[in-house]
């Protein structure tokens, strides 16, 4: 999955948000039990413009997804970014599934040996773009705020989406 993204210049990442991903037909989201069949992949925005994997995974052992974060900001407020996301799904269950996250053309992390699903099929494949861009978590320190502290409507635009098969970034994850 590819696109560029550009937030508000006065963008207020707060707490964080989710981003687009990934997912197979019956994907798992929202904290939702796993599923042989169900898995899914997205981003998250985070505070000061880190960027995080949001992985629900068959052996994730937290209620919500989870994954590895940016050592340093990426986004930053009003320039436009470039997002690949490459999601390689694993061999009926195999933890040999990976990820790879590359922002502006520069490989930001990758995980491997993921085990997404635990049954194979069609429907377990990259069936759908998660197009899900909201602040959250579900308190009000993921809310966007202005320097006063009231809480503001802010926006992220995105152009140039593609789904892409293989890693168009290198050749092997």
């Amino acid at each position: 999955l590819s696109y560029d993204i550009m937030f508000d210049p006065a963008f207020d990442f707060a707490a964080g948000g989710k981003l687009p991903g990934l997912g197979p037909l019956n994907q798992i989201t929202g904290g939702n039990r796993m599923k042989p069949d169900g898995w899914s992949v997205r981003l998250m925005f985070k505070s000061k413009g880190h960027v995080s994997s949001y992985i629900y995974h068959q052996n994730k052992k937290q209620k919500f997804g989870g994954g590895k974060k940016s050592n340093t900001p990426v986004f930053i407020p009003g320039k436009s970014h470039h997002v690949d996301l490459y999601v390689k799904i694993n061999d009926e269950r195999q933890r040999n599934g990976a990820f790879s996250l590359w922002v502006d053309q520069e490989l930001i992390f990758q995980q491997k040996n993921l085990e997404y699903r635990k049954t194979c099929g069609d429907s377990t494949l990259i069936n759908k773009v998660l197009f899900h861009t909201f602040f959250g978590g579900n308190s009000i320190q993921y809310a966007p705020k202005d320097s006063l502290g009231n809480i503001v409507n802010t926006s992220a635009y995105f152009d140039n989406i593609y789904v892409y098969k293989g890693n168009h970034q290198e050749k092997s994850p």
